[in-house]
């Protein structure tokens, strides 16, 4: 499935829950974080635009899959790029980690970070420090 296939799939849902779970599922489905191997796939994939991404499916580092999320919101057309907010935040102490926080509505804020579901960290929580669920 391409990119525009995945898209046309996210229009089909009938609210902005469905569409954020649907595009983490898709993402998650795809891409997997790696501590030690997020260094090179940021530098590899620096600048880089989603559909080039896209068609690299495997180990991702947490900016380019946070990226590529973000894409699939935004191309739902349920989502602005006001209701997706970068956030970033230490990782085992030394590392930079970057998640979402997507507005559902005014009164719902949901955490992402499709980048630790590899970790055991499920849609509405994120990593930080050494709060991860599993040691791949």
């Amino acid at each position: 499935m391409d990119l525009n296939q995945v898209v046309q799939r996210l229009k089909n849902q009938k609210s902005k829950k469905d569409v954020l779970k649907e595009a983490y599922s898709l993402t998650t489905e795809r891409y997997y974080g790696k501590r030690l191997h997020t260094y090179w796939t940021a530098i590899r994939f620096f600048g880089s635009d989603p559909e080039k991404l896209w068609q690299h499916p495997g180990q991702l580092d947490c900016a380019h899959q946070n990226q590529l999320l973000a894409s699939l919101l935004l191309g739902s057309g349920m989502f602005k790029k006001t209701d997706i907010q970068k956030r970033w935040t230490p990782y085992w102490g030394i590392s930079p980690h970057q998640y979402l926080k997507v507005k559902i509505d005014k009164d719902e804020v949901i955490n992402v970070d499709p980048w630790s579901s590899i970790y055991g960290i499920k849609l509405g929580d994120y990593s930080r420090w050494f709060h991860t669920k599993g040691n791949v």
